[in-house]
C-alpha cells in the first residue's frame, strides 16, 4: 500500500478540503463496531450528498492518531487499521534508506 503513513493521509484529508468536501467529527469518543476501545469518528463527504461517506477515521482519543480508516471512494469499500503503534521507538534512520 503506497502512501499509508500518517502524513500522507493526513494530507489526502487535507487536499479533500481544500477541493470542497466537508468534514464532521463526533463531539466525544463513541464506540463502534469492529473499533476495540471508544474513538473519535471523522467523516468526509461531499456538500451535495451529506449522508454518502467518502471517508472514514477513527482517532485514538488519547494518541490522537488513527487506528482504521475506511475509504469508500471505490466500487469495493476498504478498511486499513493500526494496532500497537509505537512512537519514537529508537529505530536507526539507517533502516529506511534503500
Amino acid at each position: 500500500m503506497e502512501d499509508s503513513d500518517f502524513v500522507s493521509l493526513s494530507n489526502v484529508l487535507r487536499d479533500r478540503l481544500k477541493q470542497g468536501q466537508l468534514a464532521r467529527v463526533s463531539e466525544s469518543p463513541v464506540t463502534a463496531p469492529g473499533v476495540s476501545q471508544p474513538t473519535y469518528v471523522l467523516e468526509i463527504y461531499g456538500a451535495a450528498d451529506p449522508e454518502n461517506v467518502l471517508k472514514r477515521v477513527f482517532v485514538d482519543a488519547k494518541t490522537k492518531l488513527p487506528v482504521r480508516w475506511d475509504d469508500y471512494d471505490y466500487k469495493t469499500p476498504c478498511s486499513s487499521t493500526w494496532k500497537n503503534v509505537k512512537l519514537n521507538a529508537g529505530l536507526s534512520d539507517e533502516l529506511f534508506k534503500l
